[in-house]
């Protein structure tokens, strides 16, 4: 399962941290797959050549997923506790996992709700 990291996702720290790491969600820019980074623009981020900056998209989702998880709590009856895993060198920012750490979930708020592609 890895190692909990105990850093508060957003917080200066964890951002420093997560320059440092190989992260789960930075996978699609490695491969060259991503419609938002490449794996340049993911190089240039890591060596503090450029900043990341949340879009309003981004934005959207940082401020929705407290509310969000809660719904989905509240729907299933499964508490879902947000955390950072590492193993090695590799880390990964949990939108939620439950305390016997046998179920994770990934927490999206589409811009355009159900009008958006991910929705459907």
């Amino acid at each position: 399962m890895g190692t909990i990291v105990q850093l508060t996702q957003g917080s200066p720290e964890w951002l420093d941290y997560r320059r440092t790491m190989r992260n789960a969600s930075e996978t699609a820019a490695v491969l060259g797959v991503s419609p938002w980074c490449t794996p340049y623009q993911l190089w240039l981020q890591k060596t503090g050549r450029a900043d990341t900056k949340a879009n309003a998209a981004m934005q959207r989702g940082t401020d929705l997923e407290p509310a969000a998880r809660a719904a989905y709590e509240t729907e299933t009856g499964t508490i879902m506790q947000p955390l950072v895993l590492q193993d090695g060198l590799y880390s990964a920012s949990l939108d939620g996992m439950t305390l016997e750490g046998d179920l994770i979930v990934e927490i999206k708020c589409p811009f355009k709700g159900q009008d958006s592609e991910l929705w459907k």
